[in-house]
């Protein structure tokens, strides 16, 4: 298993699906949010921030339209991306 596939497989988003906000709990804390796209591959843009609290990386997603959407995330040894699910 690469450096790479650890991190991404220990990186969690809860609640999924969700209504109101996600919070992502990654093992590296340097770890941040890079984009969010939806099912087509569009990039959210400008539709999101992402606040560090001590439960990990929380954002707000009430006003989001239901769907299939993915985080693509950042640490310093990985890029990768984690599916998850607005359900209203």
């Amino acid at each position: 298993v690469s450096v790479d596939e650890n991190i991404a497989d220990r990186t969690r988003i809860h609640p999924n699906p969700a209504s109101d906000i996600i919070v992502v709990n990654a093992p590296d804390p340097s770890t941040h949010v890079v984009a969010i796209v939806d099912a087509t591959g569009r990039s959210i843009a400008g539709n999101w921030s992402a606040q560090h609290t001590h439960e990990g990386i929380t954002i707000n997603v009430n006003a989001w339209t239901n769907g299939s959407y993915h985080l693509v995330l950042a640490s310093p040894e990985a890029l990768f991306a984690k599916p998850f699910h607005i359900v209203h």
